[in-house]
């Protein structure tokens, strides 16, 4: 046991004395005796920089996510979130520029039918007032032809009226009436023509025709 702990006590006094000899080793000729920056990662300085790369998975076990490397992941998700919302944005103008051209075609159709309504209200109107004015006419019209006819068969009628009458005068049987109670013979002419006309006229000759 004690010849052991002096083997190692000399082997360790051998290798500091070799180390010592032979100066820096190369380790610290590639900067691993230095604090700072690996050489693997960049300065705080290039955070600066917008073109600095991100970490991949595989760097992931042995590189510790930076101050750039955060602000990296930070940036993209903003970048992303800034595109949805630009995206939503657009898509916002465009429906309220669609709806605002909608509702002014809604409005201009409403305003040319609410003009048309009012065009054929006029038009009704005017059409009701002249069919009544046209009916009244009508009516008029058919009064008037029908005194005409009544007026015209009277006239082709009064000679026989007449004559008729003054046969009836002269029947034996009514001349001992007529001295009594009737009235001379021009009254009594003109008495039957008025009223024999009126019954011949609507009672055996033929109707006159109906006006349509």
């Amino acid at each position: 046991m004690f010849s052991m702990r002096i083997v190692c006590l000399v082997l360790s006094v051998v290798g500091t004395a070799w180390t010592a000899d032979s100066g820096e080793g190369d380790f610290l000729a590639e900067g691993g005796g230095v604090r700072g920056p690996r050489v693997v990662e960049r300065h705080q300085s290039a955070c600066k920089d917008s073109d600095w790369p991100f970490c991949s998975d595989e760097d992931w076990n042995y590189k510790c996510p930076s101050g750039c490397r955060m602000k990296g992941l930070i940036d993209e998700v903003n970048q992303d979130f800034t595109n949805r919302i630009n995206k939503l944005k657009n898509s916002l103008f465009e429906y309220q520029k669609n709806n605002k051209d909608s509702h002014s075609l809604t409005t201009n159709i409403m305003e040319i039918l609410r003009g048309d309504f009012s065009s054929a209200n006029n038009r009704d109107n005017t059409y009701n007032r002249v069919s009544e004015d046209l009916r009244s006419r009508i009516e008029v019209l058919k009064l008037t032809a029908n005194n005409l006819l009544v007026a015209r068969v009277t006239a082709e009628e009064a000679p026989h009226l007449k004559a008729r009458a003054i046969k009836w005068q002269m029947r034996p049987e009514v001349k001992p009436i007529m001295k009594e109670h009737i009235a001379p013979k021009e009254a009594m002419l003109n008495l039957a023509l008025s009223e024999v006309s009126t019954l011949l006229l609507w009672g055996r000759l033929p109707c006159p025709p109906r006006l349509s």
